[in-house]
């Protein structure tokens, strides 16, 4: 469920917004479960799910950016969710990657993805 009032401060700035579909995954690649955060489920079962997961990767697909002009927060938040749900379904389909940057360093920020 996405909040639509969370676009607004993006809005007002009148600055673009870039969803981003973020899959866990097995060492396989296939979807991990472990570090769902839904439902009934609290922040301590999750973590603990997670810490005791052996292997948990986490899949980051930027959605192209979504412009605010001449539209409202309601308009945008679908906009956004609309995209995230189409990348997780070609993820869900093995859709191949446009891009795959490892990033071995959790601190490392690749070349490729700094700004200019």
């Amino acid at each position: 469920h996405f909040h639509s009032a969370l676009f607004q401060p993006a809005i007002d700035a009148g600055v673009s917004v870039c969803p981003i579909a973020l899959r866990y995954e097995d060492e396989n690649g296939s979807r991990n479960p472990s570090a769902e955060f839904t439902g009934n489920t609290t922040l301590v079962q999750s973590i603990w799910r997670i810490l005791f997961c052996h292997c948990v990767i986490a899949r980051v697909v930027f959605t192209p950016e979504l412009t605010v002009e001449s539209i409202n927060r309601r308009m945008l938040s679908r906009a956004a969710q609309n995209a995230i749900t189409t990348e997780l379904e070609k993820l869900n389909a093995g859709c191949p990657f446009d891009e795959h940057v490892p990033i071995s360093d959790p601190g490392e920020i690749p070349d490729s993805l700094q700004s200019a």
